[in-house]
């Protein structure tokens, strides 16, 4: 069994409101809750999206140690709270100590995480996303409609949808000069990455 040199965790004590790290930092640590919650948050819309309130015995902060990416949301103590900082060197020796397959798998699983969480933070936010998220997946439908199994409905449904995008044009007509205190999100990428609402297709 390999021995495991890097220095093993450590308590320290946060106080009530004190960052434990910021997103887009440098991941040094991963951490567990000896005692205390911590609140992990993230900015979006000028404002902090709270993500998650941690307790006793909770681990956070491992993810960006894993992939070397960047602190993706940040972290702060609710109130006093002491956790186990468990340092890179000791966490990258003890995965390195792990079977090739975890190893491999649990990197597999933590890239997913950060695919959901970003799909998450592109979800509509807008007035103007949620009009344009509702004109693409009606794009969808009617892409839809030109497969040979849909030939029964395909000329009712064809109707309504042209129907709805005509509402939805005169509520972007309406809506037009008027500001919403959230910001856009949603690019045409997100909601057609060939930039052709029309040709998307539900499964």
């Amino acid at each position: 069994m390999q021995k495991i040199k890097g220095e093993g965790p450590k308590k320290k004590l946060y106080y009530e409101g004190e960052i434990i790290f910021s997103e887009g930092g440098v991941a040094h640590d991963a951490f567990i809750i000896d005692s205390g919650s911590v609140e992990i948050t993230k900015a979006a819309e000028a404002r902090k999206i709270s993500l998650a309130v941690l307790t006793q015995g909770e681990l956070f902060g491992e993810m960006a140690m894993i992939d070397n990416a960047p602190r993706m949301a940040s972290a702060h103590a609710l109130e006093d709270t002491v956790l186990m900082r468990v340092s890179r060197d000791y966490f990258d020796e003890r995965l390195d100590a792990a079977d090739m397959f975890l190893k491999a798998l649990f990197r597999i699983l933590v890239g997913n995480l950060r695919s959901v969480h970003q799909s998450y933070m592109r979800r509509p936010r807008s007035f103007d996303d949620y009009l344009a998220a509702i004109d693409s997946h009606l794009g969808g439908v009617r892409g839809y409609m030109d497969k040979p199994e849909a030939e029964a409905i395909s000329g009712e449904v064809t109707l309504r949808v042209k129907k709805i995008r005509e509402l939805v044009a005169e509520m972007k007509d309406i809506s037009a000069g008027h500001e919403d205190r959230r910001k856009s999100v949603l690019s045409e990428e997100d909601l057609d990455p060939q930039g052709k609402p029309e040709a998307k297709e539900l499964s």
